[in-house]
């Protein structure tokens, strides 16, 4: 097909176009994948029952979301609960049993993460105890350096890779929206769209969430061919519609799937109960849309090195796969990409050159 498309050229295609469909393939210059994505709309131009499916974090942005959230949270001291929750929300302990709050299988115990844990509740102590509930700059800094350590440690801490564990770990920085109503986490997550200002930029956190630009015209382009575009992710239900909101693109989105607690109490976002929208359950939901719908995949665009189920499922079900790759030398990823491109559609992307 690579051959044909360029053999045959482009230009007489693409005049027949749409706006956002033209607006997409303008920004386009690899051959390669123009062709692919020549294709896709060829198909698309012949049948109106087609279905494409997107990750969010690491595919449409540039970064994980709820990490960008945190980080302005961090800045603008934004906590809604008091210093006897940090135990409950920094440290997975319920202050009220005396006993961990998840499965106890998924806390590992190390004394570095609880002492993290203790210097944070201090510096929420200090706060409790002045009437206007307010951090000081000075905690603000101090917080800046305490919490990224702690998310990170965390990720170590916390048994993601166990099946009865990947709520709880997918979820960590959820915990610390705790106590927030829906109209402080909403204006919250309109911040992680915005610059950070002098001097407000969080250490290996993320700083402001960025889309990447060919992708909202794929998205647009791909409604404006009458597909029904699904969006599966990773990210907790409660980023999504404000993501897509401010990325504009709610009315070219047909559904949209994340993770979530069980029976929606919050709750159980501390116990790790919940269902966590990765691996085999990305599969499955690709194969419940594809059941439900009577729809024929079409398009799939994930990054491997956090998932490749959601890929493989659309790829086995006839689907294209746009990989957006942002390993660093991960051999096995690179041997699957190699593995899998031989039977099916897929095409990788490096990750900052398909953004820029």
């Amino acid at each position: 097909m690579v051959l044909k498309c360029l053999l045959s050229g482009l230009l007489p295609v693409l005049c027949s176009g749409g706006f956002h469909k033209n607006s997409f393939f303008d920004a386009i210059k690899n051959p390669a994948l123009q062709c692919f994505f020549e294709e896709i709309f060829e198909k698309l131009d012949k049948r109106d029952d087609y279905c494409v499916f997107f990750e969010l974090d690491n595919t449409i942005l540039r970064d994980s979301f709820p990490n960008t959230v945190l980080a302005k949270q961090i800045v603008d001291g934004e906590f809604y609960f008091q210093a006897a929750d940090v135990p409950l929300v920094f440290g997975f302990y319920n202050h009220m049993t005396g006993n961990l709050n998840p499965p106890f299988q998924c806390i590992g115990k190390d004394e570095n993460f609880s002492a993290i844990v203790k210097k944070i509740q201090d510096i929420f102590a200090k706060r409790d105890r002045r009437l206007n509930f307010r951090f000081e700059e000075g905690e603000k800094l101090r917080l800046k350096e305490l919490i990224p350590k702690w998310l990170k440690m965390a990720s170590h801490v916390v048994q993601g890779d166990k099946e009865e564990c990947a709520y709880l770990s997918i979820t960590v920085p959820y915990r610390l929206l705790y106590n927030m109503n829906n109209e402080e986490r909403t204006r919250l997550f309109q911040r992680a769209f915005s610059p950070s200002g002098e001097g407000e930029e969080v250490n290996d956190l993320p700083n402001q969430a960025v889309a990447s630009p060919k992708m909202l015209q794929l998205i647009h382009a791909l409604s404006e061919g009458k597909a029904k575009t699904y969006i599966i992710s990773a990210m907790h239900s409660a980023y999504l519609e404000s993501v897509t909101d401010a990325l504009r693109i709610e009315n070219s989105i047909t559904g949209v799937f994340g993770t979530t607690c069980d029976n929606e109490i919050a709750g159980n976002a501390f116990k790790g109960v919940g269902n966590a929208m990765v691996r085999e359950n990305k599969a499955s939901k690709i194969k419940e849309i594809i059941k439900g719908t009577k729809c024929q995949p079409l398009l799939v665009a994930d990054d491997p090195q956090y998932d490749r189920h959601m890929l493989v499922a659309a790829l086995e079900n006839g689907a294209h796969a746009l990989a957006i790759f942002s390993g660093r030398g991960d051999k096995e990823i690179k041997k699957w990409l190699k593995t899998f491109g031989k039977t099916y559609d897929l095409r990788k992307v490096i990750g900052t050159s398909w953004i820029e």
